[in-house]
């Protein structure tokens, strides 16, 4: 695996739904084939799509990949060429996407941080405050 996205749409469904955490294989361009799940990059602006291989053709003496996502009616606009594709979705794991992005949010790491942190220091406290205060049942042994 060499890289690893959240889907953020739900243009692949059902293959494939929104907080699915996808896992992209790089393979050269000559290996994908109709039907395979690729990521592609668009418009160098680091946005990247996944979507289906509806057809495999050449255009200039190279291949090209004409793409459509599952759920959508109409295929892309736009030909795919081999400099923008990133590889072929080898597996995806769902809803664990939508937990990285929550974590992401302000809410977030509030929640499994700061709150977290808070009720650790605040037991530890009270734990050494125990140890350090003598109970009534130690003053009644002695």
């Amino acid at each position: 695996m060499d890289e690893s996205y959240v889907v953020l749409s739900g243009s692949m469904e059902p293959a494939l739904s929104s907080g699915d955490v996808i896992y992209v294989n790089d393979v050269p361009a000559e290996s994908i084939n109709e039907g395979d799940v690729i990521t592609f990059s668009e418009g160098g602006a680091g946005k990247t799509t996944t979507h289906r291989v509806v057809e495999k053709t050449t255009q200039g003496g190279q291949v090209a990949f004409i793409t459509k996502g599952d759920n959508n009616e109409n295929r892309d606009a736009e030909t795919r060429q081999p400099d923008e594709i990133i590889g072929v979705v080898a597996f995806s794991v769902p809803l664990i996407g939508d937990l990285l992005q929550f974590a992401g949010a302000r809410f977030g790491i509030l929640a499994f941080i700061v709150v977290p942190s808070i009720l650790y220091i605040a037991l530890t406290a009270k734990d050494l405050w125990d140890e350090a205060t003598p109970s009534q049942d130690d003053s009644t042994n002695r």
